[in-house]
């Protein structure tokens, strides 16, 4: 980043800086060659003081400068701020990417998950059959519980069957509605795209009609200039005949006056 010059105060403290130094000089000189020196001491004293006061107020001036500077240079350039913005769109695509994977593996592990309880459940339940069968199949009682307890897990299943079609259910509609979508805007783009092809074919039947108008005047307008040069010289050529004519008389009338 370019840093700005100094204020113009700081120069000016310079130039005075050096006018009080070589005032100062000239006043050593003075002092070396005078005799008053009391009162060349009192004056160099007091230019000292001044040349100490302005290089103190030169220093603070410096320093505030070089503060300003360095806030300047804190602050980025246009080219570091394009290039932050690039950075931060590659980030934001890359932070999209990873959550958009994120969320298909959060999916992926629920499915297992519930494809695994689903499955222990169902080993459960057969290994509960399986011990159950052999006492239960041995007595009338026994059968009778075993078949409410397997119209039991019937019915449950069928209950876990239709909570599961209504999911599917809602998963199709939302998938149906996004399809949808998609065919809506598939044909809002390819009516986009026809809308401007017809737009450039409408340009460029105007540009083809605004030449052959442009073509048209002016050829308009050459044919009215030819028409115009082929009157001028009708009339050129009439008003020379005039002119022959009016001085074939006039030599005529010449010659017969001389025969008077």
């Amino acid at each position: 980043m370019e840093i700005p010059d100094p204020h113009p105060l700081v120069e000016s403290l310079k130039s005075n800086c050096s006018k009080l130094e070589a005032e100062i000089f000239q006043l050593e000189e003075k002092l070396a060659t005078d005799d008053d020196s009391e009162n060349l001491s009192d004056d160099l004293s007091e230019e000292l003081q001044k040349l100490d006061s302005a290089k103190r107020e030169l220093a603070a001036k410096l320093r505030e400068i070089l503060s300003v500077k360095r806030k300047l240079g804190d602050l980025p350039s246009h080219s570091e701020l394009i290039q932050y913005e690039r950075r931060f769109s590659e980030l934001y695509v890359q932070i999209q990417e990873k959550h958009q994977q994120t969320q298909k593996f959060y999916a992926t592990y629920n499915a297992l998950l519930e494809i695994k309880e689903l499955m222990l459940k169902e080993t459960s339940l057969l290994n509960s059959i399986s011990s159950q069968f052999q006492d239960a199949i041995t007595s009338t009682a026994g059968r009778m519980k075993l078949i409410d307890s397997m119209e039991k897990i019937a019915k449950g299943s069928q209950q876990k069957l239709e909570k599961v079609q209504l999911g599917l259910r809602e998963e199709q509609k939302a998938c149906d509605a996004l399809k949808e979508r998609y065919t809506t805007s598939i044909a809002e783009q390819r009516r986009c795209h026809s809308l401007l092809k017809a737009f450039q074919v409408i340009y460029i039947i105007m540009r083809v009609l605004k030449n052959a108008r442009r073509m048209r005047d002016l050829g308009v307008e050459v044919l009215l200039r030819n028409t115009a040069v082929v009157k001028l010289r009708c009339l050129s050529i009439n008003i020379h005949a005039i002119n022959v004519d009016f001085i074939h008389v006039k030599s005529r009338m010449v010659f017969i006056g001389k025969l008077l």
